[in-house]
């Protein structure tokens, strides 16, 4: 037995490598030890034991307490145990909890202070872990949560029961160490679910106390494994809030969602909901190996509006995969983040409404502005620039806090709040030493590397190296190089690791991913008890970029370009619109380069590079290639006006904004925000802003200074400026470095003299002499550069407005003479607006209603058509205009007229675009006109237009063919077919079924076979041409076809067949089919073909009859009938016609004897044996029409 100054001294060797005292490996016969060794020192008075275990024993006293927990705590009693061995109770207990806690900060081990509870119970039973008693309870949450979805990650685990509670039963310790643990509670349910998963254990590799190993392998021996439920999808680890002030500001992360291939759905999309506030963002797919990934087209969304929590919910299809609940600013409106990754430091107890505790460390604060900050222990290190939108009223710093640092907060209302650091210094990180050719971003999970793999580095911990107790293991993520997975323990790479300060273990050791890797891997960390770490790496060997990155700061709406260079051999590609991947150009030896061009809206460029067959599995299949995805981030800069009353209407823009600053719903509040990313390796630009007008005269300047990655400016800065030019100006951003006097001007908006015009009178008189127009309006004022723009009302295909110039001394009216044909007749909106000499763009027709516009039309409208239609008769009138006259007609239902521009229509339909044929037939099926209508489908379906429709975006395609009439030529359907969707191609299908076309016939077996089509609905389209059908089907073979074929012979019975389910007529009486067998392969079937092959065709005669059901069997070959079982009674009735019938007993025999032949039987004697000749067999109809 040791003495107390033994277990002292091993425990001061032993304390530093561990993080809770738990983790030691003594057992309950230690426990029994040190009662027995403490028990004298607190025999005659506990107060002074307590002094001296605090003077001689503390590491031996807190190792006790820790055991008492782990042994004797039962249904919520812990001081039971220490009452009885040591007299501890009332008052002591509080200076034994002290004494502990004392060791806890001594020794720098986690004090647990934040979990809450009691503070002298709390951090004794947070360091057990999981009491011995509760083991029982945790291993059946466990064993639930593995066979309901094995593939659950940690954190979202935990999540759950935050948010849910726990499922089962389990003492209130333990359930405050698994929600408030943190990242240790976090390891030890990791832990504890590899020793579930991975079925045996090892103490060494796990880490795990021997008595949870051994309280599981009770558990087990009374659990039998059960099955567990293969999930359809591996729920995606939790999203999280992060914070990159030099980025996205404040934003949420989405990560990936996987599913089995075979299971994935057509479509994912998120949905965050931040207060009032709702956000979509979808998602696409991509295929890795035997699962398809959905990855979020915004994987990092900006959040602008300050919210209590923020759900986050995915959803497939219309249905609910999963919700998440994150925590922002509420009752405690503070957040603080891990300044190195950007992650939420997330406070479980976030009901405490006083402190939100974190661990020490180099952390960024978020709290609101106008508070008094006292700080204790804690540095301010850097402001930091606010996220904009709802966060421009928070502060963001980086602060320093040290273990038990404070940062308290006196709050606008009077209330006291604090940042609060632990005493326990989370352990130094792993890291990776390379030079990645794109770093892992706050937001970018992958580095990826284009040279060497990089080195592993592992900081020493508390107890200095311990490579016995780590283990590495790499797994490729879809098809990669090397292929397989690795999985080693340090031991086994001790020839391959160094120790200079760190363990410095090399990536491109054979063992682990050789010198040239290629595709994605994840490489899984796990070393002593609280001392792990994940990477996720990229390898491309060869990729590099020219002119990349750099910052993009044109406005013209040009692509952002550069190009990239990969070994030959590679396919490059990009399943993104928008992003054009150019051809290879050699580029040295075996290498190529291609350029690559993003449209302006794009911030992101996902590539894929592939390798060809070369060098790759010569069996294997294209989704076996490796391969690597990967998105290339565009530096471009992005604006947008921000109006506080409407921030769910902010877009960002590439191109200058055309602003009307008094139209504004609040002139005053309106923002400009700017985008402006900051390339890796490029220091941080200055800004500034000036206005100018079109003579390039500067009319306000402010002057640059550094203002991070979103600087912004108010509308109203600018407004004074603005209106004593009195016209139009442009506001352009100046882009510098601070320090040199070059500057860079970029336009961002132009902003434009709203024009108040109030009342409109306007008229349009024509004569021979051409069109006299005048307009008069109310609010008289004289402007420069004003002109009328007249947008046609029924010209929907026209681009551009009609336009006319408004002289500049024009105060409330204006004429014009126009010469005849100048403007076609027509309703028109007409707009007046100010010429924005900068901006090159087509004008945008305005919505009706928009400020100053008004309707304008000829003062006979009348007139106007007669002389369309007097045209139109003389064969004068062009296409479009007789078109618009239709337009015009169905828009104001006066269709009177229709059948002449009808006429002139279909006779220069070849003139008009696919879009205003679709106009046209749109416009006459309005008027309601059979006839009419039946002329316009005819003339779009004829042979000319059919080529052109599958250039057509989808959209007009499928206007277009929503006309397609029934009762054209087979060829038309058939060319209709492979570019219909929806109703048109169930029409085409339908017509082409009906016409026992081949074409059609392949392709309803193909939607049945996909389950787009039921049975039931193809059986209806193929009763038509039934025949042709049956024919089709037999030939196709497989057993969708049999299936479909089955099931139309039993809705139209064909002769040439006999069907499973059809009823027959035969000499023997009504049968039923049950089954067909080949009699040379013994195979059951579904249908043969009734010619005289060998098949036996079995039944039950007469099985509309209850209870008078006979088995049997035709020999189609032999033509015979032969009864299976007896004894069976056969008619023997020769007169005319002669009656062969066959019945189960003498009085259902009698019975046709009487009602079929008029006689009367008396002595009827059965056959145990009968086969009879097949003299009939006729397919008789379906029962029920079925």
């Amino acid at each position: 037995m040791k003495t107390l100054a033994q277990y002292e001294s091993e425990l001061s060797s032993i304390v530093p490598s561990i993080t809770l005292l738990g983790q030691l490996s003594y057992d309950q016969a230690h426990l029994l030890e040190l009662r027995a060794a403490l028990g004298p020192l607190f025999a005659d008075s506990p107060a002074e034991g307590l002094k001296d275990i605090r003077r001689r024993y503390p590491l031996t006293f807190a190792l006790y307490l820790v055991l008492e927990a782990l042994y004797t705590y039962e249904g919520g009693d812990y001081w039971t145990g220490p009452r009885q061995a040591l007299g501890l109770s009332g008052p002591h207990t509080a200076d034994a909890g002290q004494a502990f806690r004392d060791v806890l900060r001594r020794e720098r081990l986690p004090t647990f202070e934040h979990l809450g509870g009691h503070v002298h119970i709390t951090p004794i039973l947070a360091h057990a872990g999981i009491p011995t008693y509760c083991l029982d309870d945790f291993f059946d949450l466990l064993d639930r949560v593995d066979r309901r979805n094995a593939l659950i990650d940690v954190p979202t685990l935990l999540a759950d029961w935050a948010g849910d509670r726990f499922p089962v039963i389990i003492d209130r310790p333990a359930q405050r160490f698994l929600l408030y643990g943190g990242d240790l509670a976090e390891e030890f349910v990791e832990r504890c679910l590899e020793l579930w998963r991975e079925g045996g254990h090892d103490a060494e590799t796990l880490d795990l106390p021997d008595r949870v190993l051994d309280a599981y392998d009770r558990w087990r021996a009374r659990h039998p494994p059960r099955g567990r439920v293969e999930p359809d999808v591996r729920l995606p680890a939790a999203p999280k809030l992060t914070f990159d002030p030099y980025g996205e500001g404040v934003a949420i992360l989405l990560p990936p969602v996987v599913y089995a291939a075979a299971r994935a759905p057509d479509s994912l999309t998120w949905r965050i909901d931040a207060g009032d506030r709702q956000r979509v963002e979808t998602t696409y797919r991509r295929r890795l190996g035997h699962e398809t990934e959905f990855v979020a087209r915004a994987a990092v969304v900006n959040v602008l509006t300050v919210a209590p929590t923020y759900r986050v919910s995915a959803l497939a299809g219309d249905t609910l995969l999963k919700s998440w609940t994150l925590d922002g600013p509420g009752v405690l409106p503070l957040l603080a983040f891990d300044a190195a990754t950007g992650e939420v430091l997330a406070d479980r107890q976030r009901e405490n409404t006083e402190a939100y505790w974190i661990t020490p460390g180099e952390r960024q604060l978020v709290y609101p502005l106008h508070c008094e900050v006292d700080p204790q222990a804690a540095r301010k290190l850097i402001e930091l620039p606010s996220s904009g939108g709802d966060w421009a009223s928070f502060a963001c710093e980086t602060w320093l806090l040290e273990p038990d640092g404070r940062l308290d907060l006196t709050l606008a209302d009077g209330r006291h709040v604090a940042f609060r650091a632990r005493n326990d210094p989370p352990p130094p990180r792993p890291t990776l030493d390379g030079q990645p050719l794109l770093a892992a971003g706050i937001h970018e999970r992958f580095a990826l590397y284009n040279g060497r793999p990089p080195d592993l580095r592992i900081p020493p911990g508390r107890a200095g190296h311990q490579p016995e107790r780590w283990r590495i293991a790499i797994t490729p993520i879809g098809a990669a190089d090397p292929p397989t997975p690795r999985d080693y323990a340090f031991d086994a790479l001790r020839h391959r690791y160094i120790i200079e300060g760190d363990l410095i273990l090399p990536f491109d050791a054979p063992e682990l991913l050789g010198a040239a890797p290629f595709g994605e891997f994840h490489v899984r960390l796990r070393g002593p008890y609280g001392r792990k770490a994940d990477f996720d790496l990229r390898f491309a060997p060869g990729l590099r970029f020219q002119g990349y990155p750099r910052l993009h700061t044109a406005t013209d709406g040009s692509p952002s370009t550069w190009r990239i260079i990969h070994p030959a051999g590679y396919d490059l590609t990009s399943p993104k619109t928008g992003v054009i991947v150019g051809p290879p150009e050699a580029a040295g030896a075996g290498f190529v380069a291609r350029a690559l061009s993003l449209a302006p809206d794009l911030t992101r460029a996902p590539l894929r590079l592939e390798t060809g067959f070369a060098g790759a599995n010569p069996d294997a299949g294209p989704d076996s290639r490796p391969a690597l995805d990967f998105d290339l981030p565009v530096y471009r800069l992005r604006f947008g006006l921000l109006e506080p009353e409407r921030p769910d209407d902010f877009r960002w823009s590439t191109t200058p904004l055309r602003l009307h600053p008094e139209a504004l719903e609040d002139r005053h509040a309106a923002l400009l925000r700017i985008e402006l990313p900051p390339p890796p390796g490029v220091p941080e630009l200055a800004v500034g802003w000036r206005l100018v007008d079109p003579d390039g005269r500067v009319l306000r300047h402010s002057p640059l200074r550094h203002a991070g990655r979103h600087p912004q400016t108010g509308l109203i800065e600018w407004l004074d400026a603005f209106r004593d030019a009195g016209r139009v100006a442009a506001l352009e951003l100046l882009l510098g470095d601070g320090v040199m006097d070059e500057e860079q001007a970029v336009t961002l908006a132009h902003l434009l003299p709203t024009l108040e015009l109030g009342q409109v009178a306007a008229t349009w008189q024509s004569d021979d002499d051409g069109d006299h127009l005048s307009v008069i309006w109310e609010a008289a004022q004289p402007a420069r550069r004003r002109r009328l723009r007249l947008w046609p009302v029924d010209r929907p295909w026209a681009s551009e407005p009609f336009v006319l110039e408004v002289a500049d001394d024009a105060t409330d009216c204006i004429e014009w003479r126009l010469p005849p044909g100048r403007l076609p007749a027509g309703d028109y909106l007409a707009e007046m607006v100010v010429f924005d000499p900068w901006d090159a763009a087509a004008a945008e027709r305005p919505a009706p209603g928009a400020p100053h516009t008004f309707p304008l039309r000829p003062d006979d409208m009348a007139a106007a058509l007669e002389a369309a239609l007097a045209r139109a008769r003389r064969d004068e009138l062009p296409a479009a205009e007789a078109l618009a006259w239709v337009l015009y007609m169905a828009r104001t239902d006066c269709g009177g007229s229709l059948a002449r521009f009808n006429i002139t229509l279909r006779r220069e339909r070849s003139a008009l675009t696919m879009a205003q044929l679709v106009q046209w037939a749109d416009a006459v099926r309005a008027l309601g006109d059979e006839s009419a209508y039946r002329i316009v489908q005819l003339g779009l379906f004829d042979g000319q237009f059919l080529g052109r429709l599958a250039q057509l975006p989808e959209e007009t395609r499928r206007a277009y063919l929503a006309h397609l009439p029934d009762g054209l030529q087979v060829t038309v359907y058939q060319a209709l077919l492979p570019i219909a969707t929806g109703e048109p191609r169930r029409r085409c299908l339908q017509a082409l079924c009906r016409a026992g076309d081949e074409t059609g016939l392949r392709t309803l077996l193909g939607d049945v076979a996909q389950g787009t089509v039921t049975i039931g609905a193809a059986v209806a389209a193929l009763l038509p041409a039934a025949r042709a059908a049956a024919d089709f089907l037999f030939a196709a073979g497989g057993p969708t076809a049999t299936e479909l074929l089955v099931a139309l012979l039993n809705r139209a019975p064909d002769e040439r067949f006999i069907a499973k389910d059809n009823y027959l007529r035969t000499n023997a009486g009504p049968m039923r089919v049950t089954g067909i067998r080949n009699a040379l392969t013994s195979e059951w079937i579904d249908i043969c073909p009734n010619n005289g092959d060998p098949y036996r065709v079995v039944g039950r005669l007469w099985a509309d009859h209850p209870g008078s059901e006979l088995l049997v069997q035709i020999d189609l070959n032999n033509r015979t009938i032969r009864f299976l079982k007896g004894p069976v009674y056969h008619c023997r009735f020769t007169g005319q016609p002669a009656c062969d019938h066959v019945f189960i007993s003498p009085p259902a025999l009698r019975r046709h004897y009487k009602q079929a032949h008029k006689m009367d039987f008396s002595e009827i004697k059965g056959e145990n044996v009968l086969t009879i000749d097949l003299t009939q067999l006729i397919l008789d109809s379906p029962r029920g029409g079925q």
